[in-house]
């Protein structure tokens, strides 16, 4: 999987799964639609998807935020596009990509 993945400010820093995931379980936690198990397994299908997509190179934070919308848009929650879009998981005191 990938390494680092590049910020909005061009800086790069450590790639971390887990982000994902807390932005996706707070999204989910916002509507009630979803836990912790369920977003796991949505980030699993950003990161195959993701690696599909980009390959080798270093993410941009958008890159992996639009994927991130199309898994939850191709899925049983799109709803939460309504309520609470996942946004920002790669900014200062927030947890979504972005």
């Amino acid at each position: 999987m990938f390494n680092e993945i590049q910020k909005r400010d061009g800086k790069r820093v450590r790639f971390d799964a887990e982000k994902i995931t807390n932005a996706i379980v707070k999204a989910g936690a916002a509507t009630g639609e979803f836990n912790g198990e369920v977003a796991m397994r949505l980030t699993l299908r950003v990161l195959n998807l993701a690696a599909q997509i980009i390959g080798n190179r270093v993410p941009a934070v958008e890159e992996i935020q639009d994927i991130v919308e199309e898994v939850l848009l191709s899925s049983v929650y799109r709803s939460l596009f309504t309520a609470e879009p996942p946004r920002r998981i790669y900014s200062t005191g927030s947890s979504m990509p972005g």
